[in-house]
């Protein structure tokens, strides 16, 4: 659903695999984290990736004023905008960036089939020694 060319965003409170969803999608996130790592995953969206503005909670505040909402709602949607314009690049460069890593060659498929193969070694050495 997340792929899909009608989803121009993607709120999130930003557990990692909604983080890691949202890029490979090659969504803008609006950031909402909550609690634990969430925080840092949405610091690193936000402020290292580039794909998404965040919700200002207050400082902790449990209640979130909808004038706070619909204002990065809107910078997120605003297909004029240049905060909105500089988002979704980075979350299409982001796209591009994740389907190139599982790609043929690419270094997440590359590290997936060599973890394989290592339990594979493993596997037949424990069953060498026990048989």
């Amino acid at each position: 659903v997340l792929a899909h060319e009608s989803v121009g965003g993607f709120v999130s409170h930003c557990g990692w695999n909604s983080a890691l969803e949202s890029l490979a999608a090659g969504k803008p996130v609006l950031a909402w984290p909550m609690i634990a790592e969430q925080h840092l995953n949405a610091r690193h969206i936000v402020d290292i990736v580039g794909t998404g503005v965040r919700v200002d909670s207050g400082g902790g505040a449990a209640v979130v004023g909808r004038a706070e909402v619909e204002e990065k709602i809107r910078m997120l949607m605003d297909a004029g905008g240049e905060a909105a314009q500089r988002m979704r690049a980075r979350a299409a460069w982001a796209r591009r960036a994740a389907m190139s890593a599982v790609s043929d060659g690419g270094t997440s498929r590359v590290a997936l089939q060599k973890l394989v193969g290592e339990l594979q070694r493993s596997y037949d050495d424990v069953v060498i020694k026990v048989g």
